[in-house]
């Protein structure tokens, strides 16, 4: 652990300029950058930095279950590796900054930027006790989820439960690609869609489902993405022709139509 103190008392001598005055104590004016350092600030300091560095090993120590001895011979100054670190018990294990995001939202709310944006470009919320990263260019690979303890089997059923409810209600038998538009305020996207009497509508090959009326399957796997893309378009006009809703894509289309 180090500490500096600027001292300008030699520069402005070289100026002539010269710094006096009257103390009514031995440390008055100590930290003065206009003075050389005293020998009595500087021994203050170095009991700070003492006192600092010991706190530092304590912490250490507690948080890694480890005697302070035992972190005084790994730290004093000491820059390790991170496979060293791992090695010496001073980190859990390694990873990446997918992993570092992951872990801080633990700890409450965590704000991450994609590697190719900038702090700028990126549009981002904050949920607290999550992650929640928005930029123009992504795409979700992967999603870390955090739960709290609870009954292991209850849990089981619940999950069968709503899984045989989204296999009753969903096309997951036939090719799609999930809900194609957001929920307005207050309604349904589903709802609306039906209502303009759209289910089972199709063009070349892509048809809205006769299950829910929220996506957009392939059945015969003929469909182009050109066609998945004109009958979006058409369910979007028909529903704001009869409703003056304008649904909102959720799923994003990527690359020029062809």
């Amino acid at each position: 652990m180090l500490s500096a103190f600027p001292s300008f008392a030699r520069s402005l001598g070289e100026l002539g300029i010269r710094n006096d005055g009257v103390a009514t104590t031995r440390s008055a004016g100590g930290l003065d950058p206009a003075r050389e350092l005293s020998p009595q600030m500087r021994k203050v300091m170095e009991l700070a930095n003492t006192r600092t560095y010991r706190r530092f090993l304590e912490i250490v120590a507690e948080g890694r279950g480890m005697p302070v001895e035992r972190v005084a011979e790994l730290a004093e100054g000491r820059v390790w590796t991170g496979a060293q670190a791992a090695a010496n018990g001073l980190v859990d294990h390694l990873g990446n900054l997918v992993d570092a995001v992951a872990a801080a939202a633990w700890f409450g709310p965590a704000l991450a930027f994609h590697p190719s944006s900038t702090a700028q470009e990126t549009l981002a919320e904050q949920l607290p006790g999550d992650v929640r990263v928005v930029t123009t260019d992504e795409i979700f690979a992967a999603a870390w989820l955090r739960f709290l303890p609870g009954d292991g089997a209850a849990a089981r059923a619940r999950i069968k439960e709503l899984l045989e409810k989204r296999s009753a209600t969903q096309p997951l038998a036939l090719p799609n690609a999930g809900s194609v538009f957001r929920n307005p305020p207050g309604d349904h996207a589903a709802r609306l869609i039906e209502a303009a009497g759209l289910k089972g509508m199709e063009i070349e090959g892509a048809r809205v489902s006769e299950k829910h009326a929220n996506f957009v399957v392939n059945p015969d796997g003929k469909a182009t993405a050109g066609a998945i893309e004109s009958l979006i378009g058409r369910i979007q006009a028909e529903v704001r022709e009869k409703f003056g809703v304008e649904l909102v894509r959720e799923v994003r289309i990527l690359g020029a139509r062809a």
